[in-house]
């Protein structure tokens, strides 16, 4: 029974000897913490250079030239009426008033004639709506990639970067 009491004791000793004993910690301000290091790494932009005619996109990072074709149209009447020899005729015939045609004679019926318009569309590209054309962008990668010295250019990110190490900064922390 007394070794009990002794190795109870031992074990609480132990226990009030190991609170609020601190141990020191390696971290970071900056950087990722490898061991006792942290791993710095900067980012800067490339310098791309675009064949003659391609602009460089610095949302998309390719070269880009817009090519504009003529849209194609339709030719399109109002619902109510319909197409006949380039006009839009009204499908009911107008009234008379007093023995006059309220709109114009077509093939001895009274009609309202309007004249059409047309409806642009793109099979392909985008539709410019000042000029009815259809923009397409022709989009390529860059001929040149160029990062200052020191960095190195980063495919996935498409970025320049450059890594350093520095000395990580200690902390004491309770156990």
């Amino acid at each position: 029974m007394k070794i009990e009491k002794i190795i109870v004791l031992c074990i609480c000793i132990l226990f009030l000897c190991s609170c609020g004993k601190k141990e020191m910690e390696f971290y970071c301000e900056e950087g990722v913490l490898k061991g006792s290091r942290c791993l710095i790494t900067e980012e800067k932009n490339a310098e791309y250079t675009c064949e003659e005619g391609f602009n460089f996109n610095e949302e998309s990072k390719k070269c880009e030239n817009i090519i504009s074709v003529q849209a194609s149209y339709d030719i399109v009447c109002d619902g109510g009426y319909y197409l006949e020899n380039g006009k839009c005729i009204s499908e009911e015939d107008l009234p008379y008033n007093n023995g006059v045609c309220s709109g114009s004679i077509y093939q001895g019926k009274c009609k309202d004639i309007r004249y059409r318009y047309k409806a642009y569309h793109c099979l392909y590209g985008t539709l410019n709506n000042e000029t009815n054309k259809c923009d397409l962008v022709d989009e390529r990668n860059p001929i040149e990639t160029k990062c200052d010295d020191e960095y190195e250019y980063n495919k996935k990110k498409k970025v320049c970067e450059r890594s350093h190490y520095t000395e990580a900064l200690e902390r004491e922390v309770e156990s």
